[in-house]
């Protein structure tokens, strides 16, 4: 990515060579972000987001997930619809309770992992033109993904976004099955440049451990979940195969977990179950 910066700023002092930043009506800056805000909607059983129906991307999409006002753990997954195909038939195809019959309707187009109640996360990503919908798949109460009660919301997004656009600067880590590469991550505010290298989506689900527990505890709650997890959920990014983005995160110095639940492709696990679950500390 630096590479690709170095020549942007060579190709610009040509173009200044040539006299062209002397005429006021050129603008040779690039673009800011699309920025979205995605805000859970809860209401006595049923689940929602407010986000725009449109959005027009020229360069990156930066997506806030702001669960300030919810009162559960919330995520905005983002999958992008597949050609022929209609948001009612990605719903139909994840709420079916056997096997899926046939490839999915869709693929993962990025957005981010849970936050709990109070949190925000932010991801930065290419988000090329088509129909997208945002869904939460946190189960409720009763075992129920949030999208089955309405935890959904589609977007059109029109524009120039391609995969080959530079991220924000920031520490790299990479995940392919079943693991990551993490670097040392220091307390405060972090921008983590993440790549997906693996045959599989992936996901990047952040928890802070509670007082006294340790991975271990993380680990054999998510095999088994039952009653409160021993972590608090801070985000991350969800990304799909060959994909890359940035999130933003603020942490606390702690031990901390980081874990891929997305479902594996030959038997159905979470990718937790086949070792994509790691323990580190933030100091």
């Amino acid at each position: 990515m630096r590479k690709i910066a170095a020549v942007v700023c060579l190709l610009s002092l040509a173009f200044a060579a040539c006299g062209k930043d002397d005429d006021p009506t050129v603008d040779n800056a690039t673009p800011e972000p699309a920025k979205v805000t995605i805000t859970p909607v809860e209401n006595n059983g049923t689940y929602g987001f407010n986000v725009p129906a449109t959005l027009t991307v020229d360069n990156l999409a930066e997506f806030t997930l702001d669960n300030s006002s919810a009162t559960e753990a919330h995520q905005a997954a983002l999958l992008k619809v597949g050609d022929g195909k209609t948001v009612d038939d990605v719903k139909a195809f994840l709420s079916n309770q056997g096997a899926p019959t046939g490839p999915p309707p869709f693929s993962v187009g990025g957005g981010t992992t849970a936050v709990d109640p109070g949190g925000k996360i932010d991801v930065t990503q290419t988000l090329p033109a088509g129909t997208y919908v945002f869904m939460c798949f946190v189960p409720d109460a009763t075992g129920a993904p949030h999208f089955a009660k309405g935890m959904t919301a589609q977007m059109l997004v029109t524009g120039t976004s391609t995969t080959s656009l530079p991220l924000p600067d920031g520490e790299n880590s990479t995940t392919k099955e079943y693991g990551y590469e993490l670097p040392s991550l220091k307390a405060g505010s972090t921008v983590l440049r993440t790549t997906n290298n693996g045959q599989q989506d992936h996901e990047y689900q952040f928890g802070l451990l509670a007082d006294g527990k340790k991975s271990e505890d993380a680990l054999a709650w998510l095999s088994n979940p039952q009653g409160p997890p021993p972590f608090a959920h801070v985000g991350g990014p969800v990304i799909g195969v060959g994909g890359s983005n940035a999130v933003k995160l603020n942490l606390q110095r702690g031990a901390y977990v980081v874990f891929c639940n997305i479902p594996d492709q030959a038997d159905g696990k979470p990718h937790s179950a086949h070792g994509m679950f790691q323990g580190f500390s933030v100091t």
